[in-house]
């Protein structure tokens, strides 16, 4: 696993720990009062 790909890992639990909703690109749908993080980047599989 690259580096890069540890670092996005990483980051994402780090975000859900803290209650944000990880979804891509294509899943985001822009809801009111909701955090999410929009993955931008080639997802790790």
């Amino acid at each position: 696993m690259l580096p890069e790909e540890r670092a996005r890992e990483k980051i994402d639990r780090q975000l859900k720990k803290a209650g944000w909703e990880i979804v891509s690109r294509e899943e985001y749908i822009c809801m009111k009062g909701e955090f999410r993080n929009v993955r931008t980047t080639a997802e790790v599989a």
